[in-house]
């Protein structure tokens, strides 16, 4: 199988960008794998990697050209190397395969707009917010073939807010790698002793 990831920075320090960091060595282990993407400091092997350009400021004009360029290249890309998968990650590109949804943005604005009216007038107004829903809507919608969703909260949010039938969206939430987030006995102990926790407290 030939994959296309999108996203638009690649490492192992945010969420989204570790996300895609952990899938992209997964799959170009045993698929060939291509990367479209802004900024790449992660290397991964054998994971064929296209930079494109984006537009720095302002935010809502950074958000658009990279939805444009990921469109665009995802398309040349696709034709020259036959590409059977596309998968986005958010609202990165108009069109795919496969979305990621990490969360639902169209939610988080009602919620910002119940602040108060400052944030109500702003939450209408602003360009990128506009810009985002816009996209939000058309990716959800119509321009994706499934919806993967890391938790059962945001396909929830999905569908309040979107025409998107429920057996699109599938619910995968994020795993943990064993080998680098394993638990150390020894440091338990340690940091018990240091704050003085009693070895049957929970602690978060």
């Amino acid at each position: 199988m030939k994959i296309l990831l999108i996203v638009r920075i690649i490492n192992k320090q945010g969420g989204i960008s570790r996300y895609v960091a952990e899938l992209a060595e997964r799959f170009a282990a045993k698929h060939e794998t291509h990367l479209l993407t802004t900024i790449y400091n992660y290397e991964i092997q054998d994971l064929i990697i296209h930079k494109k350009p984006m537009i720095k400021k302002p935010l809502w004009l950074q958000f658009l050209s990279n939805v444009y360029y990921n469109a665009k290249y995802a398309k040349k890309i696709k034709d020259e190397n036959h590409i059977d998968v596309v998968g986005s990650n958010a609202v990165e590109s108009w069109e795919c395969d496969i979305v990621t949804m990490h969360s639902c943005h169209k939610a988080w604005n009602k919620y910002y707009r119940s602040w108060d009216l400052l944030r109500n007038i702003r939450g209408v107004i602003d360009p990128y917010n506009i810009g985002v829903l816009t996209v939000e809507r058309h990716v959800l919608e119509k321009g994706s073939k499934k919806i993967i969703s890391v938790s059962e909260g945001v396909k929830r949010e999905i569908l309040e807010n979107y025409n998107v039938p429920e057996d699109k969206i599938a619910v995968i939430p994020n795993g943990v790698d064993l080998e680098e987030f394993s638990p150390d006995p020894q440091k338990r102990i340690e940091i018990r002793n240091q704050y003085n926790i009693d070895e049957n407290d929970i602690v978060l």
